[in-house]
């Protein structure tokens, strides 16, 4: 009887972006088992399935590639790899490329040579490997955030604003995201404050990573309210945060060193 030997789970987390089969437009993810003694599966869980079987190998075995593009939906998509082995040393290797990008890996020993236990018979269970990976991120324009692309659909970075002014006998809130994809704008967005027909700041991203290896951050506020910019990288977490005190007449921002490049 086989006997599990290692189980591998990792976490895509995955957001907007166009690979004709691509369940979420512009994403295209593959997995590919390889290095296999004695016998390796995939599944994937997400929102939509779990433990869907989407890869498979047995001694020596190598899958290639294997596109599950159609399977990934938005938010967290979760695989999890396990190993069997019935005799001797066992052996795995893994990969997961995500937009021609490997994201996550993971290899040991080499089959028909050396196993991961120095070729003894295995017994039970003798590793878990749990390798996390976030990538794309979890940005929503909903409520009081605006989401803006680096590349078309991605919604990489995600821009909050809080306003609060001593004027009119005081008030304070949340500045209200206005997207501008229906026009075709996907790298910035506007914020209004007190009336959604009057907006107050005008930002936009700039992808220099060609330049100086940081992305760029613009902003202008007509206002002379205090508030708070956040600007939050889905992807390496990385922030930029700016203030203008209350009663001050907002200068424009052009920040070109925001947030470094991955």
């Amino acid at each position: 009887m086989s006997r599990l030997i290692a189980v591998v789970g990792l976490v895509v987390g995955l957001l907007g972006g166009a690979s004709a089969s691509a369940a979420v437009p512009g994403e295209s993810v593959q997995i590919r088992l390889f290095n296999v003694d004695d016998k390796m599966q995939a599944v994937l869980s997400n929102s939509r399935m779990s433990n869907q079987l989407v890869a498979s190998a047995t001694y020596g075995g190598d899958t290639g590639f294997v596109d599950v593009s159609s399977l990934i939906q938005l938010g967290t998509n979760s695989f999890s790899i396990t190993v069997t082995n019935t005799t001797g040393g066992w052996t795995y290797g893994y990969q997961i490329m995500r937009n021609n990008v490997i994201v996550a890996q993971g290899q040991c020993g080499t089959v028909g040579v050396t196993g991961c236990d120095d070729n003894s018979r295995a017994l039970g269970l003798v590793a878990v490997l749990n390798p996390i990976v976030v990538v794309g991120g979890g940005c929503a324009t909903a409520g009081t955030t605006l989401c803006i692309d680096q590349k078309p659909g991605d919604a990489r970075f995600q821009v909050q604003v809080q306003y609060s002014t001593s004027e009119g006998g005081g008030m304070s809130g949340p500045g209200n995201p206005i997207p501008l994809a229906g026009f075709g704008v996907t790298e910035g967005g506007l914020f209004w404050f007190f009336n959604a027909g009057n907006p107050e700041m005008l930002l936009k991203i700039i992808d220099a990573c060609s330049l100086n290896q940081h992305f760029w951050v613009f902003f202008a506020a007509t206002t002379n309210v205090g508030f708070t910019v956040t600007v939050t990288d889905s992807v390496t977490g990385h922030q930029a945060i700016y203030r203008n005190p209350d009663l001050t007449a907002a200068l424009p921002v052009q920040d070109t060193g925001a947030m470094a490049c991955p």
